[in-house]
């Protein structure tokens, strides 16, 4: 199935953004995932790392506890942090095994838990919450490596895709849009759900139903240039 592509004129002076945000992310994603962890004499700390902002004052995170965390270029999350950006905040997280989370403005996300592709465990999930607001995830095509995005009313369950997630009750917008790969999408509960497919969208305000994203669907709903212009992680 052909995907639709959407591509904003972005201006000077953020076209710089995002290259020196391009550059960065091929830097961070050039490391092995151990480079997010603990040294080997301490117990291994899986993390995910901020590897751009597009206005720090903008962001603010706190810990599993609750605990502020100081926003700056380079901040570890571990399980449990939640991270706000409001009017004009964005920002690029890096997840240990190399996939990338871009988060919108007014966004309020959680990572739930964090798991290294490498590590022996029988579950490698990576669990996200979308509180509010926009995302896209470009997961990593990985084995070993799976990931879901809750939200009250839906679950993503995602291997190697790439998708954006919008979850706005109080403006009545949820919806998911599908640029690669596919997603599983189902209700909390499980009794309800749909396969996503590169270039269809499912709008929840009409259930789980499928439909192709068409250029002017795209153009009223991906309108933010940081979360379609974001490179995509390595692959191995």
């Amino acid at each position: 199935m052909k995907t639709t592509h959407f591509v904003h004129a972005v201006p000077q002076p953020q076209l710089l953004e995002i290259i020196v945000a391009i550059a960065m992310l091929m830097l961070f994603t050039a490391l092995p995932s151990t480079a997010l962890q603990a040294s080997p004499r301490s117990p291994a700390l899986v993390a995910a790392q901020i590897v751009w902002m597009q206005e720090p004052s903008e962001v603010s995170i706190r810990d599993a506890a609750g605990n502020p965390i100081r926003v700056a270029f380079g901040v570890i999350l571990e399980s449990g942090s939640t991270v706000k950006t409001r009017d004009s905040g964005a920002e690029i997280v890096l997840v240990p095994n190399g996939s990338v989370i871009v988060l919108d403005n007014n966004t309020t996300f959680r990572i739930d838990s964090l798991h290294d592709a490498d590590s022996n465990q029988v579950d490698n999930e990576n669990v996200f919450s979308l509180i509010a607001g926009k995302l896209r995830l470009i997961a990593a095509k990985i084995t070993g490596s799976s990931y879901s995005v809750r939200t009250k009313t839906a679950v993503a369950g995602v291997r190697g895709t790439d998708f954006y997630r919008m979850y706005a009750p109080a403006a009545g917008r949820d919806w998911l849009c599908v640029t690669e790969g596919s997603v599983q999408f189902d209700s909390p509960t499980g009794d309800q759900g749909v396969l996503v497919s590169a270039g269809e969208f499912v709008d929840l305000n009409k259930g789980f139903k499928t439909a192709q994203a068409d250029e002017g669907w795209l153009e009223n709903n991906l309108t933010l240039e940081t979360l379609h212009r974001a490179v995509l992680p390595p692959q191995r």
